[in-house]
């Protein structure tokens, strides 16, 4: 079944936390499953600005914290607004996670995931034969969220949209790759 790449509220908090520590400046775009998105702006890892629809800072966060499942996309490019909001990336992270019970945010897992350079041009020519031009954008998100090869297979394979085609891509991902 295809999950539309969605993830859990812990995963995504787990996303988050792991962009922040990789001290990234840029925006971060959350879309719910229930098609609501949250943005947020880092600065140097630091959650400086949070918006939802005309909501700011913990209003905004408090806007989609009914939705549970969601996918990140970071874009580096994108540093609009110099305003910030009165808010601490704990804060932030203390409202995203605060319908799953937890009281302190998910530390992102430790050590990073390197894909080399070649095993990622091969990942997406392939990619591109399943979705066409936009395997470059899907590719580069998922390489950065990947924990590990088996994992970023999954996701990718997530992002095609038919599943006859995903289990194709999975099983010649799997040989080219030697997965098991």
């Amino acid at each position: 079944m295809n999950d539309g790449g969605f993830v859990s509220r812990r995963e995504l908090v787990q996303q988050l936390r792991a962009l922040c520590a990789r001290r990234l400046t840029g925006m971060v775009f959350l879309v719910t499953e229930d098609n609501r998105m949250l943005q947020m702006r880092l600065e140097r890892g630091e959650i400086v600005q949070v918006t939802h629809r005309n909501r700011r800072g913990l209003e905004a966060l408090m806007a989609v914290s009914g939705a549970g499942r969601g996918r990140l996309r970071f874009d580096a490019s994108s540093v609009a607004s110099t305003v910030r909001d009165e808010l601490t990336t704990e804060m932030a992270f203390d409202a995203l996670l605060a319908e799953t019970g937890e009281s302190r945010p998910v530390e992102p897992p430790a050590g990073s995931f390197v894909l080399p350079a070649e095993m990622k041009s091969t990942i997406q020519s392939v990619m591109v034969r399943y979705v066409g031009p936009m395997a470059e954008y899907i590719c580069q998100e998922q390489f950065e969220r990947a924990t590990d090869v088996p994992s970023l297979v999954r996701s990718l394979a997530a992002e095609i949209p038919s599943l006859d085609r995903a289990t194709k891509f999975r099983a010649e991902m799997a040989g080219m790759l030697g997965l098991a």
